[in-house]
Parts: structure tokens; C-alpha cells; sequence
């Protein structure tokens, strides 16, 4: 109800129905948050003209809530981009991210770096003590690879035990020492 919403929210309600009466139509999408809560709300607003039965004309308005499906959207989102178990990038992510610096280091001519991490042994892991031990022990590695680089790095799970940081702005001395850093971490 419009006695519910604040005096700024109905003043723009007020408008776009004088604008739906002058012969526009409305149409917009809303993302909002609740104050009490903070939970996001989205919403599809279309307001359109019309005739009363003894000809007065007004404005008809329909509300679609659509926060399940903006919410499911981005989690399908999520899931598209990130391994679920390390919630690193997956392959496909870090292919789309690392070709975007990849063009942005060579117009510019930055250093850019690439290192490959596998976990030595891991299949004997899995087979002594199960693969519930082998996912604590990949949740454990990308936690210490986290804590070893900066926010800029950009770290993905490559497959199983490997994973794969590009390092903008890292030529190669740099990267050999991030490289020695991340060993010793992880050792």
C-alpha cells in the first residue's frame, strides 16, 4: 500500500501516473532493500491508461514480484563461474577473466605471469583416507593459497588437485618469488 512507502517513493508513483494520464506508459524494473531486514527485493512495475465504466481515466498498475527469480539468476550465475567445493573460479571463468588481462597487459605492455600449482600425491590421499579428507585437504590449499596473494591475483581450480593463478603486473622475478612464497605456505 502506498501509505506504507515513503514520501519520496509515492511523490515518483504520483509522477509516472500524471505521466501514464498524459498518454506514456511505464515500465521499469525496481531492485530494492528492505531497511528492517536488508533483503533485496525485485520487482517488474508496468502502469498503463485506462477507462473507468463511467469514463474516467486511470491508471492501471501491475506489480510482479520477481525476487525468487533474480535470486535463483544469480546463483546460476554463481555456479556457472565458481568450483563449488573451493569456491575459486572454475576453468571457464578463469578463461573469460584471464583473456580480458591478458588484452589489457599486451595494449599496455604490463608483465603479466601465470603459475601452475598440483598437489603432489593426491590420489594417495583420496585412497587412505577418502575423498571426504582429500576435499578438507583442497579447501585447506586454497586457503593458503588465498592468505598468499594479493586481492589482484586471480586464482582458479584448474582440475582435481591443480589450480592456476595469473599474477597481473608480475614479471618473472616477481612471480618466481610469489611462486617460492606459495610453495613454502603450502608445504
Amino acid at each position: 500500500p502506498m501509505l506504507l512507502t515513503s514520501a519520496k517513493t509515492r511523490a515518483i508513483s504520483m509522477q509516472e501516473d500524471d505521466a501514464v494520464l498524459a498518454g506514456m506508459e511505464v515500465f521499469k524494473e525496481e531492485h530494492t532493500s528492505r531497511k528492517a531486514t536488508g533483503e533485496e527485493v525485485f520487482r517488474i512495475v508496468c502502469k498503463r491508461p485506462s477507462v473507468y465504466f463511467d469514463g474516467m481515466p486511470v491508471v492501471i498498475g501491475i506489480d510482479h514480484h520477481i525476487t525468487q527469480w533474480r535470486v535463483a539468476e544469480r546463483e546460476l550465475q554463481r555456479l556457472a563461474q565458481e568450483d563449488t567445493l573451493t569456491g575459486l573460479s572454475n576453468r571457464r571463468h578463469f578463461h573469460m577473466e584471464a583473456a580480458s588481462v591478458m588484452a589489457r597487459a599486451k595494449r599496455y605492455g604490463e608483465a603479466l605471469s601465470l603459475l601452475m600449482l598440483d598437489i603432489d600425491h593426491f590420489k594417495h590421499v583420496n585412497d587412505t583416507w577418502g575423498h571426504q579428507a582429500g576435499d578438507e585437504v583442497l579447501v585447506e590449499t586454497v586457503q593458503r593459497i588465498k592468505d598468499s596473494l594479493r586481492g589482484t591475483d586471480i586464482p582458479a581450480r584448474w582440475g582435481g588437485e591443480e589450480f592456476i593463478v595469473l599474477l597481473p603486473h608480475t614479471a618473472m622475478r616477481e612471480a618466481q618469488l610469489v611462486a617460492e612464497r606459495l610453495r613454502r605456505h603450502l608445504a
